[in-house]
C-alpha cells in the first residue's frame, strides 16, 4: 500500500523526470518516496523535494494579514548567482516555489530564476499579489517556463479587498487576472492559475461568490488559507487585528466543506491545508539571504539558527543539532517554541 501511494505521489510530478537519465529518475523517485513516506527520524537521509525560496522580501503592498513590515531584519533581493548556488545544492528538488515575504515580480531576474530551475526539470511555481501583471509582464509570464502562478485576492468585493490588501486597486487587479487567463488559452504548455484567499471574518461569507466568480474566469484552483496564529505572527499583527478577524477552526472547516460541492459543480478545485506538517523532513525554506528556516512561517533566521546555504554544506545544515532537536520534539508530540500556535503541527 505504501509503495502504491509513493507511485501515485510521484506521478503528479512526472515532468520532473521527463527527458532525464535513468539514474537521475531512480534517484528522484527513491528520494521523493523516502521524503514523503519514510519513517520520521531525527536524522534525515533524503534531500528535500520541495523548496520555498525567497527571491525578494520587498513588496509594493501592506496587507493586513502580512507582517513583513515588522520583520526583525532588513529588506533585499537574492542575487541570481546565489540562487543558482542554492538550487544546485538542493539535489532532490521536484518543485520550487519562488516566493517569501515579498512580491516576486519586483525582482529583476525573476524570469531567469524561473527558467534556470525549469531547465533542471524542476516544477516552478510562484505566488503574486497580481498588481504588476500588466500586458508586458503577462506576456513574459506566458512565454516563461513557469508552471503555476497563485494570485492572492482575498475578496471580490472592491471595498473589502482594498481594505485587506492595502495598496491594491481592485479593478486593475481583476483586469490583470482576466488578461493573464485569456493569454494562456490555446498554448501547448498551459500555465496553471490559482487564486489564494486568506479567510478572515470580513470575507468568510464570500466563499460561494468567490467560487462562482473565478470559475467563470477559467481559474483552475482556489487555495483557502487560515489566518496565521503562530506566536511570531501574533506578536507582530496590528493591534486588535487577530481579535477582530480570527475565525474558529470549527466554523472555518464547516464553511469550506459546505462549499466543496459547489466548487466541484463549477469545475474548480479547492485546496485547503488540512494535512500534516512535513516541513522538517521533506521541505525547506530559504530566505533571500540564504538563511534556512524551519518553515515559511518561521521568519526570524536567528530563532532557531539552522544555517546558511550560501556559506555551508547542505547536509551539515539538514542534520545539524538544531534540526534534530526540532524533529525530536515533533516526533515525541511536543511543540517547539517556534511552532507554538501553528495549526499544522505534525502528528
Amino acid at each position: 500500500m505504501r509503495l502504491e501511494r509513493a507511485f501515485g505521489y510521484l506521478s503528479k510530478f512526472s515532468r520532473s523526470t521527463k527527458n532525464q537519465g535513468f539514474s537521475r529518475r531512480v534517484f528522484l523517485f527513491s528520494n521523493a518516496s523516502y521524503a514523503r513516506f519514510g519513517p520520521k527520524k531525527e536524522r534525515v537521509g533524503n534531500y528535500p523535494i520541495y523548496a520555498l525560496i525567497e527571491p525578494t522580501n520587498n513588496c509594493n503592498l501592506k496587507c493586513e494579514t502580512c507582517i513583513r513590515h515588522d520583520l526583525p531584519f532588513g529588506f533585499g533581493d537574492m542575487s541570481f548567482e546565489n540562487y543558482k548556488i542554492i538550487i544546485n545544492k538542493l539535489k532532490g528538488l521536484i518543485r520550487v516555489h519562488l516566493q517569501g515575504q515579498g512580491e516576486p515580480f519586483l525582482h529583476k531576474d525573476i524570469f531567469r530564476m524561473i527558467n534556470y530551475a525549469s531547465d533542471k526539470g524542476i516544477i516552478v511555481t510562484t505566488t503574486s499579489n497580481g498588481t504588476l501583471l500588466n500586458s508586458e509582464m503577462a506576456k513574459k509570464i506566458i512565454e516563461s517556463k513557469l508552471d503555476e502562478i497563485v494570485i492572492s485576492v482575498d475578496s471580490i468585493d472592491k471595498e473589502t479587498c482594498e481594505s485587506i490588501r492595502k495598496g491594491v486597486k481592485f479593478d486593475v487587479l481583476i483586469d490583470n487576472i482576466k488578461r493573464l487567463s485569456e493569454m494562456r488559452k490555446g498554448r501547448k504548455k498551459k500555465l496553471k492559475m490559482s487564486i489564494g484567499m486568506t479567510i478572515i471574518k470580513d470575507n468568510l461569507k464570500e466563499i460561494p461568490e468567490f467560487i462562482k466568480f473565478f470559475s467563470e474566469m477559467g481559474i483552475n484552483e482556489l487555495i483557502f488559507q487560515r489566518l496565521l496564529t503562530n506566536e511570531f505572527y501574533v506578536k507582530h499583527y496590528e493591534t486588535n487585528f487577530l481579535k477582530e478577524q480570527l475565525i474558529s477552526e470549527k466554523e472555518l472547516i464547516r464553511e469550506i466543506k459546505k462549499n466543496k460541492e459547489l466548487a466541484k459543480r463549477r469545475n474548480i478545485s479547492i485546496l485547503f491545508d488540512e494535512g500534516k506538517c512535513n516541513w522538517l523532513w521533506s521541505q525547506i525554506y530559504v530566505n533571500y539571504m540564504g538563511d534556512v528556516n524551519p518553515c515559511c512561517l518561521v521568519l526570524d533566521p536567528n530563532n532557531p539558527k539552522l544555517g546558511n546555504l550560501l556559506k555551508q554544506d547542505f547536509k551539515k545544515i539538514w542534520n545539524n543539532q538544531e534540526y534534530k532537536n526540532l524533529r525530536r520534539l515533533l516526533i515525541n508530540k511536543k511543540v517547539p517554541n517556534v511552532c507554538k500556535g501553528c495549526r499544522r503541527l505534525w502528528r
